[in-house]
């Protein structure tokens, strides 16, 4: 309410007047002649002496705290058509709406107070960039200087963060409070972007990080019964209309106003100077979830595991009205709900209208989702039996770790375990080594998976320790060993071998009609594609590390590819396809060839290159210590997991057929004999 000074000026109007403004006052308000800072319509009505009707509720319902948050970071520094910044224009609306409010707390048993706070980019200070340029009052003047004194902040390499704003908005209704019972609303525009946090200073933690701070902070005002309005405006990169409509108390309702055109924020302002005094006589509530997610960022369920969603709803009711949460699943095959589909609240109890509940239910994904399946949480709140609100929850079931396979000859980790995450949902599953094909996996130690279902038929496997990969000298097949038996000199003198065509011009050593070539250090290969009836036998040694950066593929029967590096090979993500198959699928070779390494064989890849990598061959690897596997797997094919092996190694007999009989071991057993 106005103080008794500015009240003053009515005390010498006659006793008929004061009973005529009060007949006015009980059906409908008008405004009297008034100056306002930003030119409208409005104004020049009240110029030219004429009365416009503006509608409220009665006066004496009209108390009221509302807070101004309004964002002024580098978006609101743009120039509209006139010349002037966006934040001109904001301020002209914001003038506006107070000289709308102090008219209807001029009028009699009306208080309204308003604040004003601030955010913009990121920096150490009061609710970090959520500044209170002034608390509630109605002291005017204060709040018109205010208004007026607003910059734009320019970014200087900082950030925006949209929840300090709203916290500061918050603080400041919640440390001014006059009665508990008094609404409270916040009037925010914005363009919703935002990549800090409150907590994260000037580290930049992303939109949809930023996006959920905001909301969570809405949130906590939302259950203490703040109403928040929220304008809009903006596009492209830089508006995250998902934050302000999840702001908003109601985005599909008058809560939230898309208003990209400045000239379009007064009349709004003055749609919302009605809208916090006519409030509803009937039933509404906001609603939100404790779980913030999207359609395109959903929770993610993995099989078996609960998770608890809470719907938390504040109910702006008359006493006596009872509310019920319903919940339901957009698609009832992918999870479950526990313990129930409806939460029953009692009648409200207490003295208030402003009412917050808590309901909440647990959701499991169902062992026989296919992994990837998307369902919605629909949480619909109903005040005595009519719907009033609904949130929504997205979830996901997790996506099928990747995974590899084999087809057609064994695996063998001659000191330590087999691992594989084999799909095993839906049952019965996938399998280890691919059941049109016969082998067998040996280790020493443990296997994953270890049952019949998911090895393969007929299911075998052998834990023992394997010594046949030594050399009856005790020694291991390594780059040493076959260089021992047969290693030319050098004579690769350039780091990358692109095509086929440099063995036609590069002979290297000739060896029982083998090319043997040698490189003392790194080597790159780029595709060699000898196909066509070229009947290559080619060996490379490599002193150093290989990266094939190119698919590699033989004439099968025909053609021979040996590669023996004495550091690692790495397979470039590049190399592979898009489009998955299974173990036996013709022509979908990208490496053939035996390939080994005294350190890693690494698949390279990972999610973002979501390609197959198929092997048709034998690879071997030695690596076996500080970190260093023998074979890094690091394919990953998405949501072609469930049905496809990222990595497949198939047995390629014709490449043994071919394999150089002066790389093998010869052995002469003395036997005496009598003559």
């Amino acid at each position: 309410m106005s103080g008794f000074n500015e009240k003053n000026k009515y005390i010498s109007i006659s006793l008929v007047a004061i009973f005529i403004l009060f007949s006015l006052t009980a059906a409908t308000i008008h405004r009297l002649p008034r100056k306002s800072s930003a030119p409208s319509a409005l104004q020049a009505q009240s110029e030219s002496s004429e009365v416009e009707q503006f509608p409220m509720r009665p006066p004496s319902e009209c108390d009221a705290d509302i807070e101004l948050v309004i964002d002024i970071s580098g978006s609101m520094s743009k120039r509209e058509v006139d010349g002037r910044q966006k934040l001109a224009w904001v301020k002209d609306a914001a003038l506006d709406f107070l000289a709308e409010m102090e008219f209807v707390d001029d009028l009699p048993d009306n208080d309204i107070r308003v604040g004003l706070s601030t955010f913009g980019m990121t920096y150490s200070g009061a609710y970090n960039s959520g500044i209170i340029r002034q608390p509630v009052t109605s002291t005017w003047y204060l709040l018109r200087n205010s208004i007026n004194s607003l910059t734009t902040q320019s970014s200087n390499g900082f950030g925006t963060c949209v929840e300090c704003g709203l916290r500061a908005g918050r603080a400041d209704l919640f440390s001014n409070i006059i009665d508990s019972t008094r609404p409270k609303f916040v009037i925010m525009i914005s363009d919703g972007y935002g990549n800090r946090t409150l907590t994260s200073g000037n580290t930049n933690v992303g939109v949809v990080a930023a996006r959920s701070a905001a909301i969570s902070e809405a949130f906590l005002g939302k259950r203490s019964a703040v109403i928040y309005f929220v304008i809009g405006y903006g596009e492209g990169a830089t508006f995250d209309s998902l934050t302000l409509t999840g702001v908003a108390n109601d985005p599909d309702s008058s809560y939230y106003a898309y208003k990209p055109n400045v000239s379009d924020w007064v009349d709004h302002f003055r749609d919302l100077a009605v809208k916090v005094c006519d409030r509803p006589v009937t039933n509404s509530c906001s609603v939100a979830s404790t779980l913030y997610s999207t359609p395109e960022n959903p929770v993610s369920l993995t099989t078996g595991v609960s998770i608890t969603v809470g719907t938390n709803f504040t109910n702006f009711t008359p006493l006596g009205k009872s509310a019920e949460v319903r919940y339901g699943l957009t698609d009832a095959s992918v999870a479950g709900i526990t313990p129930g589909t409806t939460f029953t609240v009692p009648n409200p109890p207490g003295s208030t209208a402003f009412s917050y509940y808590f309901s909440r239910v647990n959701v499991t994904s169902l062992s026989t989702a296919i992994p990837g399946s998307t369902t919605e949480l629909k949480s619909d709140v109903y005040i005595d039996g009519v719907l009033q609100c609904t949130t929504s929850t997205f979830f996901k079931t997790g996506s099928v770790d990747p995974w590899w396979q084999v087809g057609g000859g064994d695996v063998v980790a001659a000191r330590g375990n087999v691992t594989s995450d084999v799909p095993t949902i839906p049952a019965p599953g996938k399998v280890l080594m691919a059941k049109d094909y016969f082998g067998i996996p040996i280790f020493e130690g443990s296997i994953s998976p270890n049952n019949r279902n998911n090895l393969g038929v007929p299911g075998w496997n052998v834990d023992t320790r394997f010594v046949s990969y030594l050399t009856p000298s005790g020694a291991n097949y390594n780059y040493d060993f076959f260089a021992r038996k047969y290693i030319s000199p050098a004579n690769i003198n350039q780091s990358l071998i692109p095509s086929t065509s440099y063995f036609d011009s590069n002979l290297g050593t000739g060896k029982e009609g083998y090319q043997v070539y040698f490189r003392n250090t790194d080597l790159d290969l780029g595709t060699l594609n000898f196909t066509g009836g070229q009947n290559k036998k080619i060996i490379i040694f490599v002193n150093g590390n290989v990266d094939l950066t190119g698919k590699i593929i033989l004439d099968d029967g025909r053609d021979f590819f040996m590669l023996i590096a004495k550091g690692s090979i790495v397979v470039d993500s590049s190399v592979g396809d898009t489009t998955a198959v299974k173990p036996g699928t013709a022509g979908s070779a990208d490496l053939e060839g035996i390939f080994v390494t005294d350190n890693e064989f690494n698949t390279s890849g990972g999610a973002s290159t979501n390609k197959q990598l198929v092997v048709r061959g034998t690879v071997v690897g030695w690596g076996n210590n500080g970190g260093i596997n023998g074979i890094n797997f690091q394919r990953d094919i998405g949501t072609s997991n469930i049905n496809y092996a990222a990595e497949i190694f198939e047995f390629a007999p014709d490449l043994i057929l071919n394999f150089p009989g002066f790389f093998g071991e010869k052995t002469i057993i003395w036997k005496e004999v009598s003559p």
